[in-house]
């Protein structure tokens, strides 16, 4: 998981996105917990600003046959925006190609890998406040609170507002997050602190 500029142009030419089209998604399987609900009202609120964006979303189940969801994008009229990959084997190919990651989940979550994925790869993200989603994006995106489109919507936004430099200079700073802090080697060393001071340090 790590920015490729030349996978994110595969991947989209893969899909069939133009390279100017600004991409928000996510990786999430098919459950309530998910609220891909609340995330599909947020694109509406997006497309307004922004009326060519597209929301790529994968997962177990996130297909045509998911009746409720193809339902809901339709009522809104959001079909042209939005692009259904279901279950993909690729994820660290498909995040480069997003501008922004938005999980949308309403409980459940304790600590996304969604969130410390797409940030490996450079991508900012936004995420509903719930498990750890505020302390692994901190200052590199922004929470919002859950079951709020409206929020959720303006804070995608926010991101997509910036030139392409100012947004991979946060991405950049996304990646410097999880690397300082949820790499293996720095959860190692974490575990490692807090047994000695429990316990002490091993002669």
């Amino acid at each position: 998981f790590r920015p490729d500029q030349e996978q994110r142009a595969r991947k989209r030419a893969e899909l069939g996105i133009a390279p100017g089209v600004p991409v928000v998604g996510v990786v999430a399987r098919s459950h309530p917990m998910k609220d891909h609900a609340t995330l599909v009202d947020a694109a509406v609120r997006v497309r307004q600003a922004f009326p060519d964006v597209l929301f790529v979303l994968a997962g177990s189940e996130i297909d045509a046959s998911n009746v409720p969801l193809v339902s809901r994008i339709a009522a809104r009229e959001l079909d042209r925006n939005f692009m259904l990959l279901g279950e993909v084997t690729d994820t660290e190919n498909v995040y480069p190609a997003l501008d922004v990651c938005a999980l949308s989940s309403s409980w459940g979550e304790a600590f996304p890998n969604v969130l410390g994925e797409a940030m490996a790869c450079g991508v900012p993200c936004v995420s509903t406040d719930l498990g750890e989603a505020r302390h692994i994006i901190d200052d590199t995106g922004a929470t919002v609170p859950i079951r709020a489109p409206a929020a959720l919507g303006a804070a995608i936004s926010g991101i997509l507002a910036l030139d392409a430099a100012a947004r991979r200079q946060l991405g950049a700073r996304a990646r410097q997050r999880v690397a300082r802090l949820f790499s293996l080697d720095a959860v190692c060393e974490a575990y490692l602190d807090c047994y000695a001071t429990k316990w002490g340090t091993p002669a």
